[in-house]
């Protein structure tokens, strides 16, 4: 049998409500299941937050032409399918040269989980599963609008993350968007991290009626199934919730990814490597080509993405290439190494430093109390800054210690 490819992107999906990433509130049942047979990435970091400038390096190596997907991958004989929901007015943040199969989503239709706004979609992916071949490879490639559509979870299902002192959820279906001022009443938030809750509820039930899908097809040793979010929404941690006014950082940038390789990982894989877009067609050429899971040697690294299971290494230990993430947003940036993050906001301002994985949500800047580490970043940062600027797959510059190494 040939391999198969399922690839599930949503917009606004981030780790906070996440069961793999640590929430134990939110519902995730299947994005559970799915995790304790699949690679988790701890530390996957996107490159911007506009959707055009994550598919520009998603689709790197093919130099933005998908047209060459099917001979970089060497499966001439692959079959795509590209399913979107974004509106076509948005359709402008995708990559014009990916031939999109727009269904733009109709209001709730009805009760079932397909009828909601989320799951119109999933009606596509699962009506692909009658056509595709067992004989020819196969790749699906959903994008998903996701939490920037409407809020149409039922309010019942809102109301079953309320404790018991909490005040009624938002019963608006319009995604919020709105700054947190210092008299604002918290229990807002709180409201509407409920009710995404309950939207998150929906995503997972489409995800388990993908992986009844998958095993009807018989494909479940065959096909590697791959769930991430395109960019976090905002729930206040940075005063701010929504969509459409980010800021880089982590809870925007830091995003969920979940690769099942068949049946190949028989317990969760969780990789604390640093991870960027770039690195995810390298491990679908990978999987294309028949190769089993395994532990690469160097050279390999570069040309599996993300498909081995190495185990556990010490930050001083992780190749160049996973050590470090860059972000960019118009005058904004984002540098993430094994120990801290970086970030600036606009040119000659000075870089803020926060100590990671410690400080998740980047709430304590510490860089007047980190000399050392702040002098090694600004030597650094014009060696990365040059290298940023050069072609796709130029090496790295090696990181100096004070970057990898934990000293406070």
């Amino acid at each position: 049998m040939s391999r198969q490819v399922v690839v599930i992107a949503v917009e606004g999906l981030g780790t906070q409500l996440l069961s793999p990433y640590g929430n134990s509130w939110a519902g995730t049942t299947s994005f559970g299941r799915l995790a304790t047979e699949a690679i988790v990435l701890d530390n996957y970091w996107l490159n911007g937050l506009k959707q055009a400038e994550i598919y520009r390096q998603l689709i790197a190596p093919c130099n933005g032409n998908t047209a060459t997907l099917p001979h970089w991958c060497e499966e001439p004989g692959l079959r795509m399918k590209w399913l979107t929901d974004v509106a076509h007015q948005n359709t402008d943040e995708l990559i014009a040269p990916i031939p999109w199969q727009r269904h733009v989503p109709k209001p709730n239709r009805g009760d079932e989980i397909l009828d909601s706004t989320m799951g119109q979609i999933f009606e596509h992916v699962l009506k692909w599963f009658s056509t595709a071949s067992d004989d020819s490879p196969e790749l699906l490639w959903l994008h998903s609008g996701g939490l920037t559509h409407a809020w149409d979870a039922p309010l019942e299902l809102r109301e079953s993350f309320c404790e018991e002192d909490d005040p009624p959820p938002p019963e608006e279906s319009e995604p919020p968007e709105f700054f947190v001022r210092d008299n604002d009443d918290l229990d807002r938030v709180t409201g509407w991290t409920q009710s995404a809750a309950a939207q998150l509820v929906l995503l997972d039930q489409c995800l388990g009626a993908l992986d009844v899908a998958i095993e009807e097809r018989g494909w479940q040793e065959s096909c590697l199934l791959i769930v991430m979010g395109t960019g976090g929404y905002s729930f206040g941690e940075h005063n701010y919730v929504g969509w459409k006014e980010r800021q880089l950082w982590s809870e925007t940038v830091q995003a969920p990814l979940i690769l099942r390789p068949g049946k190949q990982v028989p317990v969760t894989l969780h990789r604390h490597e640093i991870f960027q877009p770039e690195q995810l067609l390298p491990a679908v050429r990978f999987w294309l080509s028949g190769a089993s899971l395994g532990e690469p040697n160097t050279e390999e690294k570069n040309t599996s993405g993300f498909m081995d299971d190495s185990g556990p290494q010490l930050p001083q230990d992780w190749p160049a290439e996973r050590s470090i993430a860059v972000t960019k947003h118009d005058s904004q940036w984002l540098v993430r190494t094994p120990q801290w993050l970086f970030r600036q906001t606009a040119e000659e301002e000075p870089w803020q430093i926060y100590m990671q994985p410690d400080d998740r949500w980047c709430i304590n800047d510490i860089a007047s109390r980190v000399a050392e580490v702040r002098e090694a970043w600004m030597s650094y940062w014009p060696l990365l800054l040059e290298h940023w600027q050069k072609p796709f797959n130029t090496p790295i510059p090696p990181l100096p210690d004070e970057l990898v190494q934990r000293n406070y």
